[in-house]
């Protein structure tokens, strides 16, 4: 792992973007300048403190430099409705704002240029559906006004635009870049057992991918009414790669007959595949259902270890035009 061994020293003073209460800590839901009339507050976390890990640098080479602040933190997301202004007309009158209050760039960047998938999951958003990123079509923000910091994005899916902003009011002192490292996947066969947020890597190298986070009742094909990271992440792949094509593949352990888990499987892959088309907007042409059944064991099936290991949906790319 790489470190950067820059440090911001910040001096400890009050900022006007950051509304306060009596006591002096930040409003729950600040105001923001350069807002369009019509966004609407979709979202807005309670005021916490905690440390936030935010990037201060592209995402390049599997590695990005991040700036890693403790402090009051104040999460809010706003949607325009019937928008069609884009991620930088939204940007630019928040960010000139800023910029007048008193607020210094440390970074800023575009969707693709800023390393696309990988730096938009280093982001420490809200989650869909009160903040959507388009993957390939946002921008982002960082900039620091003495303790206060401030992370911007903006974004918009075919009907509406969103703005998120992260503000921190730093607390310890300093602010330490560093940079954090995540493996790239390997091209082996392990490679498909990741964690939900290398759905894209373990795509790209293998073309497949299993979604190990999700749960279904046993002996069901009814997916558990939570969110799934690996359903989200997924989705954001597909929304960005529009030619895209994935088939889900239910799979169970050898528990019963062929023909019976070939088809509980396969109800399966249409439950994980219906979820991504209501919850995400995922265009049905992108997606198909099938099932595998007990055909395609990635571990023993003498083990409850195992056999768990079996049940699962994985995606498949099948092509990458229509």
């Amino acid at each position: 792992m790489k470190r950067l061994s820059l440090c911001f020293c910040l001096i400890a003073v009050a900022a006007p973007a950051f509304a306060q209460d009596t006591a002096g800590s930040l409003a729950a839901a600040p105001a923001l300048a350069g807002l369009p009339s019509d966004a609407t507050l979709s979202a807005s976390a309670p005021q916490t403190t905690a440390r936030l890990t935010l990037p201060i640098d592209a995402w390049r080479n599997d590695d990005v430099a991040t700036a890693n602040i403790e402090g009051e933190v104040v999460k809010s997301a706003w949607r325009i409705p019937q928008s069609r202004m884009s991620p930088l007309d939204l940007m630019s009158p928040i960010r000139a704002d800023l910029l007048a209050q008193g607020y210094t760039t440390i970074f800023e960047c575009a969707a693709r240029d800023c390393g696309g998938f990988d730096f938009r999951y280093a982001l420490p958003l809200l989650p869909e559906p009160q903040m959507h990123v388009d993957l390939a079509d946002f921008q982002y923000f960082i900039g620091r006004k003495g303790a206060d910091i401030v992370s911007l994005v903006t974004s918009r899916s075919s009907e509406s635009g969103f703005i998120h902003l992260t503000k921190v009011r730093e607390t310890s002192g300093y602010v330490q870049p560093t940079f954090e490292t995540q493996a790239p996947v390997s091209n082996s066969s392990e490679a498909a057992d990741q964690s939900p947020g290398d759905i894209a890597h373990a795509l790209s190298a293998l073309g497949r991918a299993a979604l190990d986070d999700l749960v279904f009742a046993s002996g069901s094909a009814s997916l558990e009414p939570q969110d799934y990271a690996s359903l989200e992440r997924l989705a954001d792949y597909l929304i960005a790669s529009p030619d895209l094509r994935i088939a889900l593949v239910g799979h169970t352990d050898m528990d019963g007959s062929l023909d019976a888990n070939i088809a509980l499987s396969k109800r399966r892959a249409e439950a994980v595949r219906d979820r991504l088309i209501e919850r995400w907007n995922v265009p049905e042409a992108q997606l198909t259902a099938q099932g595998a059944g007990w055909l395609a064991p990635r571990a023993t099936n003498a083990t409850q270890e195992g056999r768990m290991q079996n049940r699962r949906v994985e995606a498949i790319i099948t092509s990458t035009r229509s």
